[in-house]
């Protein structure tokens, strides 16, 4: 729906509502808009952050031009949306006070609710979409003193490279390229904020490392929190300085996904050949080389593809930790291909009892944008009378390709056999009339429909054919309904 509407000619979009670009042009341009824009771009003293609430702020402004009816009905939801669209350009293209970050919280409660922060941001929002609720003020209100760590010291040339790909009130995702320091010292190196995120109480690290199979008390470690990051943590003996590893978190969960990544082909630095995606920096700096081995050539960033998954969309930074599970736990199918549902797979990654439904949706929308990538397929499999999307990643062999048509071609006749036909009149033949049985049917149809007052008369030269799934219980063919 998001999509459909963003592709609309003259609309300007704030989640899944729309607004005229005309109409909120001239919300946009009045005193409102200002005010709203000044208000809510102030930080907090010393520049701490300042979170504002969007309704009381426009309730606020009824009160004082005396209108008891300009926020009544749809005239609310409107003006909810012209002011988070007139804050959203500021936090992406418009003229902010110098030094300062806007960005939305979260963007249910209170009509949205925005945090302004005298720049520089702390590490975990320093890369983040402005317009993507980061549910930061609620740990900030209860941690005070987090707020007023407003940057981090400049990194050393040995510390590991540490990036936020992906943050959100149900999720987080962080990219780290292992220093020699760290990876001797059973660190795991995180933004400060990163672990206020997580649950309370003990983390546990589910290791994942492509193409290899771990111990099982490598696989699976308790860590504790400590100064700049995790420790405690056991690296298995064939990881190497630089090594990139993505991270994956629920927020408020306790299980951390640590998971490498295979190059497209091993690279070879002196007499080593390397086996997983690397940063050559540290890598040269851990072994003490001379020179800097070449960047491999590892699998770059997907292209950007437009969101299918409207309320909760997909990201982007969970494709690599997607495919990874899919190998991991998937089932094994034809070809050695590796399938689950959505469900399982969000279970997988994340553990049973964190999966909440902003999760559960944003991994089954990753799945379907990767689908639509050709990255995996998706099918509809019956299960306990439901029929949930079974995602599969296909290795790359001529005998999966070829499984991989034979599977997608079944699935469009499986589609097409449950396809859902509503009832319908039909036209007849000239000179042909239902049967009696036919406006039987017709007329009790109608009543289940609209109720004892319905007009149940059959048109005359139709017939009634009752609903049906497309492939079981079709009613008799149109002739054997006729006389004349």
């Amino acid at each position: 729906m998001e999509e459909l509407l963003r592709q609309a000619p003259g609309l300007a979009v704030w989640d899944l509502y729309a607004q005229p670009v005309d109409r909120h042009q001239q919300f946009a341009s009045g005193p409102v808009a200002a005010e709203m824009v000044d208000r809510f771009t102030r930080p907090a003293p010393g520049g701490s952050p300042r979170y504002t609430a969007v309704w009381p702020v426009l309730a606020g402004w009824e009160r004082e031009v005396g209108d008891e009816h300009a926020l009544e009905l749809t005239a609310a939801a409107s003006a909810v949306v012209d002011a988070n669209l007139a804050l959203a350009y500021q936090a992406t293209a418009g003229d902010l006070r110098r030094n300062v970050d806007l960005r939305i919280d979260d963007s249910w409660q209170q009509g949205g609710i925005w945090r302004a922060q005298t720049l520089p941001v702390d590490a975990v929002l320093a890369d983040c979409d402005p317009l993507t609720p980061a549910g930061l003020g609620h740990l900030e209100h209860l941690l005070p003193g987090a707020a007023k760590r407003t940057g981090s010291a400049s990194p050393r040339q040995t510390d590991s490279v540490v990036h936020v790909e992906h943050l959100d009130e149900a999720l987080l995702v962080v990219s780290v390229a292992l220093s020699e320091a760290d990876l001797s010292a059973g660190r795991l190196p995180l933004p400060d904020a990163v672990p206020s995120l997580l649950g309370k109480g003990p983390l546990t690290l589910e290791v994942h490392h492509s193409g290899q199979l771990l111990d099982r008390d490598l696989a699976r470690q308790h860590t504790q929190r400590g100064p700049g990051g995790l420790g405690s943590v056991n690296w298995p003996d064939s990881f190497y300085p630089g090594i990139k590893v993505n991270v994956a978190a629920a927020r408020s969960g306790r299980q951390l996904i640590v998971t490498t990544t295979l190059l497209p082909d091993p690279v070879r630095v002196g007499d080593a050949l390397l086996a997983w995606c690397f940063d050559p920096v540290l890598l040269a700096e851990g072994w003490g080389l001379l020179d800097i081995p070449p960047p491999p050539l590892s699998p770059g960033p997907p292209t950007h593809r437009p969101n299918g998954g409207g309320y909760r969309p997909p990201v982007t930074a969970l494709e690599v930790l997607i495919v990874a599970a899919l190998l991991r736990d998937g089932r094994v199918g034809t070809a050695r291909s590796r399938s689950l549902d959505g469900q399982q797979l969000s279970a997988a990654m994340f553990g049973p009892d964190v999966v909440t439904p902003p999760l559960l949706w944003t991994v089954i929308h990753t799945c379907e944008d990767m689908a639509a990538a050709g990255l995996l397929t998706r099918t509809i499999v019956a299960h306990d009378g439901v029929l949930p999307e079974v995602f599969t990643w296909w290795p790359d062999t001529e005998e999966a390709r070829e499984a991989q048509r034979i599977a997608v071609g079944a699935d469009t006749a499986v589609r097409q056999i449950r396809h859902w036909r509503r009832p319908w009149e039909r036209r007849l033949p000239d000179g042909h009339n239902a049967t009696p049985a036919a406006r039987a049917r017709y007329a009790q149809w109608r009543i289940e429909v609209d109720g004892p007052d319905a007009d149940t008369e059959l048109p005359e030269g139709h017939t009634f054919v009752r609903g049906h799934r497309r492939g079981e219980g079709q009613a008799p063919a149109w002739h054997q309904h006729l006389h004349r």
